[in-house]
């Protein structure tokens, strides 16, 4: 796919691959659409008061949303926060309200996932609004359909989730990198019935990683971190196959 304008992050401005294999933003006019945006904004709960401790993933995410915005987008946007039976284990109004924050816009928090609550602000949302949903692994499919099978997605797919919010939506948009390896609903369920596009966040880590496959001098070395070993040693073995 040939190689768009240049993009920006809050890492700065980023020229995407020549030649890409996924779609983009930048692919459509989002203009007018309900578009369906997955984020990682999975941050530290101070676990006494719920306040949040660390705001780096909600400040990276929240240049997709502004830019969404500003293009006259209807955004809702899906994320989660930690996982059932941690303490941090909350709802998203207090990631909302920081997003809201940094990015000077209003952010519609919605105590729903996909419930009656959830389908009345999506039909009412107008261009340029964006609402967050709350905490998707609330959802308990979200965590018990976590599973490949088949070689394909068809449990995600069928989940109450992408049943009730695929036929509210044209586009959907994954800029959730940090949880991409994870088959869950919210992840993957919604790109097997409309468009799915790479946001910002999502952009830069392929194509960074693209480049870090299909060009520069060989011998190259690659420095893996992370606490999952098992995971570490899977990405090598497959990163050894392509270079």
């Amino acid at each position: 796919m040939a190689q768009n304008s240049s993009y920006v992050t809050v890492d700065g401005e980023f020229d995407s691959l020549e030649d890409r294999s996924f779609l983009t933003i930048d692919d459509y006019d989002l203009s007018g659409q309900n578009v369906l945006l997955r984020i990682d904004i999975n941050s530290s709960i101070n676990p006494e008061n719920g306040d949040l401790l660390d705001d780096t993933r909600i400040k990276r995410h929240s240049a997709t949303v502004k830019e969404l915005s500003d293009k006259y987008a209807r955004v809702i946007v899906l994320a989660h926060q930690s996982r059932p039976g941690k303490l941090d284990f909350v709802n998203l109004e207090k990631h909302g309200e920081r997003m809201s924050q940094i990015i000077n816009k209003e952010i519609k928090f919605i105590d729903d996932i996909y419930g009656k609550e959830a389908i009345k602000h999506i039909n009412n949302i107008k261009d340029g609004e964006i609402i967050l949903l709350d905490n998707v692994r609330f959802d308990d499919e979200e965590i018990e359909l976590s599973k490949f099978m088949n070689d394909n997605f068809d449990l995600q797919r069928k989940s109450k989730m992408v049943r009730k919010l695929s036929p509210q939506v044209s586009f959907f948009i994954n800029d959730a990198f940090a949880a991409s390896h994870r088959c869950q609903p919210s992840l993957v369920g919604f790109a097997e019935d409309m468009p799915a596009l790479a946001g910002r966040v999502m952009q830069r880590e392929l194509d960074f990683l693209g480049k870090a496959i299909s060009s520069g001098p060989t011998p190259r070395i690659a420095v893996l971190g992370g606490s999952k070993a098992a995971d570490s040693v899977a990405i090598a073995e497959n990163f050894l196959q392509k270079v």
